[in-house]
């Protein structure tokens, strides 16, 4: 089993070159590696785009709706 103690003194080592494009997530958050993903894949699939924006539009009402909930 790898610790994460290991892998920070690796990504300190380990040194990108410069036209190599790098995203990073949080550990344990599949939520967003798995929106990464989409919105990549999205650049040259339109059915995936319009899906993705479709649900990026409901996500931020139901957070809006939620968010003005506990206000009132």
């Amino acid at each position: 089993m790898v610790h994460l103690k290991d892998w920070m003194h690796f990504i300190r080592l380990f040194k990108c070159q410069k036209s190599i494009p790098v995203a990073t997530v949080g550990i344990n958050n599949s939520y967003n590696s798995g929106m990464l993903a989409v919105q990549i894949l999205a650049i040259k699939y339109p059915e995936i785009r319009e899906k993705n924006w479709l649900h990026l539009e409901k996500e931020m009402k139901a957070k809006f709706i939620a968010d003005n909930d506990k206000k009132s």
